[in-house]
């Protein structure tokens, strides 16, 4: 019966999270008109609303509830910006403190992408005898 329970909790938090995601982007292409930008915007919508959730200490719940259908939909990225905010300022007791721990993870991230973009284009350069 657990598996019964998990597939229809997943199935009601990834039917939400999906109608937010449709509303996002009907709100976006309102907005808009249509562009690639409704689509990326919507994505990071949801990514945000996930930090948003972590950060309030209510993702716990609704992952609990949902399983992998609130994974899937509002994890990612923004998650786990928040999750570390969220750790540091129960840590710390301060925002400053937590805002810098989650700027210096989004940091470190976009630093090491750039990096490796760069490692590989390189790679790229000499394997294709200098032409890219």
């Amino acid at each position: 019966m657990n598996v019964f329970k998990a597939l229809i909790g997943a199935f009601i938090v990834g039917g939400i999270a999906a109608v937010i995601g449709q509303g996002l982007m009907v709100f976006w292409g309102g907005l808009l008109g249509p562009t690639i930008f409704v689509d990326l915007l919507s994505l990071v919508c949801l990514g945000l609303i996930g930090g948003l959730l972590v950060i309030l200490g209510l993702y716990p719940k609704v992952e609990q509830f949902g399983g992998i259908g609130a994974g899937l939909t509002f994890g990612g990225f923004c998650a786990v910006v928040g999750s570390t905010f969220a750790a540091k300022k129960g840590e710390t007791g301060s925002s400053g403190e937590a805002a810098k721990a989650a700027v210096s993870l989004v940091m470190y991230v976009i630093g090491t992408g750039v990096l490796l973009s760069f490692l590989v284009a390189v790679i790229s350069w000499f394997v294709k005898g200098g032409a890219i």
